[in-house]
């Protein structure tokens, strides 16, 4: 799903760190408007690992991030987690949130178009 704008990526990423315990980022690598970050957290008794691009404008704001998780249990604990926790928070906002949010399809760059 591709959630859109400072809002809706509030209520969602402040939902993610909810769920997740003992987060913990390496360094940030690269420069300029492209970085790339790796982080683990715990989940029940998993470790969840996160490779996070980001692309920032020129003023370093975030305009676009790019988690890939691993390892799929931990990955498919993870989601199974996030969508009740956002139907629960305050006042419905996860709940708008999700309905907002665009399912992407991502095809690998070999696959036929």
């Amino acid at each position: 799903m591709t959630f859109r704008g400072r809002d809706d990526a509030k209520v969602v990423l402040g939902t993610v760190y909810r769920i997740l315990r003992d987060p913990r980022w390496e360094r940030p690598i690269g420069t300029g408007s492209h970085r790339a970050v790796v982080g683990t957290a715990r989940l029940a008794r998993t470790e969840l690992t996160d490779a996070l691009i980001v692309d920032l404008d020129e003023q370093d704001r975030i305009t676009r991030l790019q988690r890939h998780l691993r390892p799929l249990p931990a990955t498919t604990l993870f989601m199974l987690r996030l969508g009740p926790a956002l139907a629960q928070e305050p006042g419905g906002y996860g709940a708008q949130a999700v309905g907002r949010a665009r399912l992407t399809i991502v095809a690998p760059a070999s696959a036929p178009r």
